[in-house]
């Protein structure tokens, strides 16, 4: 079994000597992040804690079928100029399903629409006769 090099890992602070003594550090997605404590064994707590969160998560993104994560990819990709997101297609998708999956008859449209018409104000024309 091969082990991996902890992605959140302690080192004794050198810049905040006067307060902090360690920090934990790592790098996600090519940024750095680091979070300083007084107390190593608190350091310690909570690399181990981010670590496990790490790997849960690398064990969840490797359950998740490829299929769906290059779907997701290319869904967010495509909404991104927009300034959308995929939960904002899915809300917006099935307001649509609702409103189309309604069922009702010719008459029915009409004299919703002729209600509306006459709230908004509009009378009833009658029939010109030549």
């Amino acid at each position: 079994m091969t082990s991996c090099r902890p992605i959140f890992r302690v080192k004794q602070c050198k810049l905040h000597c006067n307060r902090y003594r360690f920090l934990v550090r790592a790098r996600i997605s090519g940024t750095w992040t680091r979070k300083y404590f007084e107390a190593r064994k608190r350091a310690e707590t909570y690399a181990e804690l981010k670590n496990r969160e790490a790997t849960n998560q690398g064990r969840e993104m490797a359950e998740f079928p490829t299929w769906l994560r290059v779907m997701a990819e290319l869904c967010n990709r495509t909404l991104q100029p927009h300034g959308k997101t995929i939960q904002d297609a899915t809300t917006h998708f099935l307001e649509f399903l609702k409103a189309t999956q309604k069922s009702r008859t010719t008459p029915e449209v009409i004299s919703e629409l002729l209600a509306a018409k006459r709230a908004e104000g509009a009378r009833r024309e009658r029939a010109v006769s030549g």
